[in-house]
Formats: structure tokens, sequence, C-alpha cells
């Protein structure tokens, strides 16, 4: 009951969120409402509204009615409803010009028609307004500042909007561009300021709260500058309110010096900040709502759930993708010559399908044949003139006796050939030619088919590496700048100037270095020292996990300690004793993955052992170079393929156990069944999938388990397998032992008890999963 419950629950939650994925446009609109909301009620001493055609100016096409609704909607619920009308009037003059005129190809060509037209539709009956009822210097003036506004915040608004939507971090921006953000997050602020809930502020204590954010994770100069705009910027609305400027601006700052306590040393630096300038107000009298908003903020941001800051953490703090190496030029480039390949193998797939496969054609080689030989025959007009029927007959039954093995023979002939014709052995020997040469042509064309076969999986294999290494540039979340330069600033001390490095974090919060090296620059490094510092540096207790070299660099791979290691245990046995037809390996991938390979090459021997150690190699160097499974497999097989003329097998065995989280996936392909002794339970799971290198497509079976602290996992190959599999199963459930002597072990056992004349290759990998 409890599964089928968890079972729907998990359904459900699914398919809401790809319901919600799928409505990115009507999220999109409803931002476009909000702001223009907000916008229309950020009104500068407390008059002053014109941004509301800003928001509508800069809005994107799509989203423009959106944005229309929500400005009108904001103004018709301000106090100034009446004074508002000339903003409403310019921003329908604007939806109509956005309607009608074609907008602009680049961003600076937008933002400068967004500018012009948001100045001149509030200009328009602005001045037809100041006009009617008296114009005076200062309504001349304060008419053409309000245009001016509009349209510089038009201009700053598209701007952002772009530049967000394009460096995705906020640490990323250029100076301008940080400056243009922070404009409007004033003016948002501004219309934030008065929009009371029930009497309350919501919308200062969402301000409050944002600042607590950017404390916290961009630490004191994030929090004090959006403290200090916040609090200006209500300012501007009410002079009144300035002491939030002091509040804001000072607990900003204290809010993010006390970071490191954790959130509630940012939200207690707030509160007192708050308390302070609630106390000491420039009219004398304490203006203690500042102090009552920035509680439920406080209370709030200390409910934020912590997946949700980590999530905002690459956009807002100063981790963010690495503008040089991570660019997302780059990942396009990728993506696109990916594309490409996949696309170019199906157009090879396509074609080789669509082409005529030439068939042996009896009558065809008949007619040539008539051509060739009876042309100058004296008895040719007799043969092919009454008796063409059934000298047909009797070509057409030659060339079919003519495949036969041994050919026929001269008796053997259809009659009309043997008594009519004057030269019988001519014309089988010219049918016999042209039988040879389309058994030629159709080896040819099978050959032909294999080969583009095995060509389009290739393109499909390099495909998914390509769109993968993609993957593997955004999966990088967060660039970590300062710890970067650190690491570099301490190997130019050593003498060891790296040719790359890179700190940083993936999708799951977990920190990893990266450093390349010339050979002659990493002697001069000792590991254990660099260990070290690369721990100190990243924060976090750091581990070499990949050590590679090239012909004249040397790459490290320090990945973030994980929670479980496996201790891994591996013993063979050959078949005669001499060389095992087995082949294995074991590995941690950049993923924080430790990796398990098992092969078991078809036979025993040399042979064996060739096909064994080859899909072993080629797919072990593919994973541990962080490419995925199924592309990967596809390579490989493809290689087996066209390896050699003749037929190249071997099964394949694999396992995945995340380190950090012990989930286990197992991909099998023809292989043996593999062992998990789980909670003191023990199970077999077993594939009936093919070998690879068997067929032109491959395919793997997986399943998925999660381990824990303690559990076991065995992998074997037939030899060791056997039919009756129970001895084993008994055997892990009362091991005890280290992972080395269980695979002493079950292959001595499986050894003694494979006496029936069938015995195969040994091999056994035992892996125990344990807590670090």
């Amino acid at each position: 009951m409890k599964k089928a419950y968890t079972q729907a629950l998990t359904r459900f939650r699914d398919r809401a969120a790809a319901f919600l994925a799928g409505q990115s446009a009507l999220w999109k609109g409803i931002l476009a409402f909000l702001l223009g909301f907000c916008f229309a009620n950020a009104a500068l001493f407390g008059s002053v509204a014109p941004f509301g055609p800003s928001c509508v100016a800069a809005a994107p096409r799509k989203y423009l009615t959106f944005s229309l609704a929500g400005a009108v909607l904001g103004y018709a619920l301000s106090s100034q409803s009446v004074g508002n009308l000339k903003y409403i009037a310019a921003m329908l003059l604007l939806f109509a010009f956005r309607k009608l005129v074609r907008e602009g190809k680049t961003v600076q060509s937008r933002a400068i028609a967004a500018a012009g037209s948001a100045a001149l539709a509030v200009l328009l009956p602005g001045g037809i307004l100041a006009v009617y009822v008296g114009l005076t210097p200062y309504l001349a003036v304060l008419t053409l500042a309000e245009s001016c506004l509009a349209g510089t915040m038009a201009f700053f608004l598209l701007r952002t909007a772009e530049s967000v939507r394009i460096r995705r971090s906020v640490v990323l921006l250029r100076p301008a561009e940080t400056a243009s953000l922070l404009l409007c997050f004033s003016v948002l602020v501004i219309g934030l300021g008065e929009m009371p809930v029930v009497g309350f502020q919501a919308g200062r204590c969402a301000a409050a709260l944002l600042i607590l954010t950017a404390s916290f994770l961009c630490r004191e100069g994030g929090g004090a500058i959006l403290g200090l705009c916040a609090g200006m910027a209500l300012a501007l609305r009410d002079t009144s309110l300035l002491c939030y400027t002091v509040g804001w601006g000072l607990g900003g700052l204290a809010g993010g010096l006390f970071a490191s306590a954790g959130r509630l040393g940012t939200a207690v630096s707030l509160l007192a900040a708050s308390a302070f300038a609630a106390l000491f107000s420039s009219d004398g009298t304490p203006r203690l709502s500042i102090f009552y908003e920035a509680i439920p903020a406080c209370l709030l941001f200390m409910c934020i759930p912590v997946k949700l800051l980590d999530r905002l953490k690459p956009y807002l703090s100063g981790m963010g993708s690495d503008p040089e190496g991570l660019d997302g030029a780059a990942v396009f480039r990728l993506r696109y010559a990916g594309e490409s390949l996949r696309q170019i193998g199906e157009a090879v797939s396509t074609v080789s399908r669509r082409l005529p496969v030439p068939e042996d054609d009896p009558a065809a080689a008949a007619d040539e044949t008539v051509q060739e030989v009876c042309t100058g025959c004296e008895r040719n007009a007799v043969c092919w003139g009454g008796e063409y029927d059934r000298m047909q007959e009797a070509f057409l039954t030659l060339y079919k006796r003519l495949g036969a093995d041994p050919p026929p023979a001269l008796a053997d002939y259809p009659e009309p050939l043997l008594h009519d014709c004057r030269h019988p052995k001519v014309v089988a020997a010219a049918l016999a030619q042209r039988q040879q040469a389309m058994q030629r042509q159709q080896g040819v064309r099978r050959r032909l088919q294999s080969v583009q076969s095995v060509v389009a999986e290739q393109f499909g294999g390099l495909s998914g590496l390509l769109e993968e290494l993609a993957n593997r540039f955004e999966s990088v979340s967060a660039y970590d700048a300062r710890a970067t330069a650190a690491l570099t600033e301490y190997l130019e001390k050593q003498g060891a100037g790296p040719a790359s490095t890179m700190v940083c974090e993936d999708m799951g919060g977990r920190r990893r270095a990266e450093i390349c090296l010339g050979l002659s620059a990493a002697r001069r490094v000792p590991l254990a020292a660099l260990a070290d510092t690369v721990s100190r540096v990243c924060e976090a207790e750091m581990e070499l996990c990949d050590l590679s070299e090239t012909g004249s660099h040397q790459r490290l791979l320090f990945l973030q300690h994980a929670v479980y290691r496996l201790d891994i245990g591996v013993r063979q046995i050959a078949k005669d004793g001499k060389l095992c037809g087995d082949s294995y390996d074991h590995f941690t991938g950049e993923d924080g993955a430790a990796y398990l390979l098992l092969s078991d090459g078809m036979g025993t021997g040399g042979r064996a052992a060739l096909d064994s150690a080859m899909t072993c190699s080629l797919l072990g160097r593919l994973i541990s170079a962080g490419f995925p499974f199924d592309p990967a497999l596809q390579l490989v097989n493809s290689a087996m393929l066209v390896k050699s003329s003749d037929e190249s097998l071997a099964t394949l065995d694999l396992a995945r156990v995340c380190l950090f989280s012990g989930e286990t996936e197992l991909l099998k392909c023809g292989a043996a069944p593999t062992f998990i002794r789980r909670n003191g339970h023990v199970g077999a799971i077993a594939a009936a999938s093919l070998p690879i290198g068997i067929l032109n497509g491959v395919s793997s079976e997986r399943r998925s388990v999660t381990l824990q602290g303690g559990d076991l996992l065995v992998m074997v190959s037939d030899g060791a397998a056997g039919e009756d599999a129970s001895w084993l199963k008994k055997l892990l459930e009362l091991w005890h032992g280290t992972a080395a002597e269980l695979a002493e072990v079950i292959a001595e056992q499986a050894f003694e008890r494979r006496k029936d004349g069938h015995t195969d290759d040994i091999t056994v990998i035992a892996a125990a999963l344990k807590r670090n």
C-alpha cells in the first residue's frame, strides 16, 4: 500500500513538474504583468510616476499585452489615479506603435527605439495636458523631465533584461550593466515600497528579504550596495523614509560581514541595524516600521530551503560561469557540431536504405548470354524463333543449376541445350561468369551496407560525445574565481605556472579542481603539498582522483572527499593456467562515481583476451574522460565490428557507484549475473542482452539500486557463475572479511566446482561500500 501511494505521488509530482515546465510562456507573461504593475506604482516624490510606459516600451513583443495590463492596473489602483491618465494614454500610444512598427534586429537598436518611443509617448499627452491646464515654466520642465525619465528607464530596462539573459550570473556583468541592473532594482523597490497588505508594507518586507539574501550570498559588498540602493530609492519616494537608507545599508554591510556565522548571523545583523535606524531617525521620532518589517523578512529568510539558496548561488555569489573557459558560444558550437554529426549519420542510414539493392536476375543473365554467344550462331533464328520459350526455360534452368556445389556435368544440362545447341559448354561458361559477377556485386553491396551502418553508428556516438561535452560545460554551475586565482598564485610561487587551472562546483554542489601542468613543471610540485593547498583553497577536503599525462602535459583532477569509498578485490583464474580471456578495470570518474568494468571475450586464450581487453580499454578511457555510456558503447561496438574480418564478440558488465549517495547503476551486455548484498539480503541481477560486436546496433540492460555502508557488490564472469549460484549467495550472506579475501574465496570455490569438463576463465570483482 505504501509503495503504491509513493508511486502515485511520484507520478503526480512528475506530471505537475512537466505541466509547469511546459507553461514557461505563461510564467513569463505573469512576470511581465507583475513588473508592469510594480513600475506603474513607482512614484518619485509621491506624484512623478513615468515608469509604467518604460516597462511597456521595453517588454518583449510576445508579452506586451501582459505588461500593458499590469501597468494599467497599477495606475488605476494608485492614489493618483486621475493624474495617471496621461501615463495610461502614453502606454496606449506605445502599444499601438509597437504593434505597427517592426522591431530592430540588434539590442542597441531596440534599446534606442524603446527609449525614444517611451520619451515621445510620455511627452505628447503630458504636453497636451500642460497646455490645457495652463503652461508654466514649472509644468514644461516637469513634463520634459518625465519624458526623459521614461525614455532612460526604458533603455536601462531593455539592456538589463538582455544582459541578465546572456550573462546568466550577476558577477559576470560589466560595470555599466551592473549599474543598469541596480537602477532597475531601485525603481522596483520604489514600486514595492507602497504596497500595503492588510495595513502591512509587504513590499518593503520583500525588499528586506532580498537584501538578506544578497548579504548572505554576495557577502558585504553585495549586501551593502543593494541595501543602500533600496534605502535611497525609498527616500526618493518619501523623504521621511530616509532612515531606510541607514538601516538597510548598514544591515546589508553587517549581514555580509557576519555571513560566515550562517544565516542566523546575517538575520541578526539586519535586525540590529534596523533597530538602530528606527531609534535614531532624523526627526527624533522613532520609526519602528523599519524594525517591524525586518522581523518577518528575517523569519522568511531562515525558512528558505538550503537547496534553493544553493541554486541561487551561481547567479548572485562570487561563483559564476567562467567567462573564458565556459563561454556560452563554446557550448553552442559543441551542440551544433553534435547535431550536425547526428544528422549526417541519419542521412547515411536513409540513403543506404533507399539505394537499390542488386538482385540475382537469371532472365537478365540469359539475355546477355544470348547477345554474346548466340548472335553469330547459324541456328540463332531456329532456337530463338520458333523455340524461344523452350530455349529461354533451358537457359534459366541451367543458370540455377550452375549455382550448386559441385556444378552440373554436361549430361545434366537441360535437354534443349544438349540436342539443339551447338555450343552448350560456351553457353554454360558465359552463364557461370555472369552468375559470379552478380554474386561479387551482391557481396560488395552487403559489405558496403555493413560499412554504412558502422559509419552511421559512429556518427551517432560522436554526436552523443559532443552533446555530453556541452552538458559538462553547463553542469559546472559555480566557477570560483577567487579559489582559482589563489591556486594559480600558489603554483606560480612554486615555479610551476599552470597551463590552466579551474576550481568550480558541479550541479550536485560538489567541489572540484582541475590543474594542467607542463611535465617539467609538474615535477617541481610535491603531490602531498599540492593536495593540502587545494583543500585549503577550496575550503573542503579534496582528494586526487585522476592523474593523466599527454605528450607534454600532466592533468590532475581533485574532487571533494566523498561520503563513501569502495574496497575492491579482484581474482582471476585462467582456464589453461596461462592467458585469461577476461579483462577488467576499475577507476573513479570525474562525476565522483566509482566504475567497475568486466568483459569476457568469447572463448578462451589469446583471441578472447584481445577482444575483452579492447572492450575494457576503449570503454574505460571514454568513461574516465567523462563521456556518457550510450555513445561510448556505440563507438566500442563499431570498433569491434571493423577491427578484423573475423567475428569479435565480448560481454560487458559495468557498475557505476556514486560515492556521494550510494546510488548504483548496473549495465549489462550479455554478461553474467551480478550479486549484491544489501542490508544483509543477497540478490542476483541478471540480463538477457547480447554481447557487443554482434550487430551494428547495440543495447544494454540497466538496473538501479541504492547501496549503503557495509553493502557488497560482486561481479563475475561466466566461468564463476555456473548454472547454480546458490552457494555464492550463501557465502555472501555469511561473509565478514575484506573484498580481496572475498574475491579469492569465490574464485577458488568456483574453480573447484567446475570439474564437469565445461571450465572457463574465471574472474571475480568484489567491492565493499564503506563510509569514509
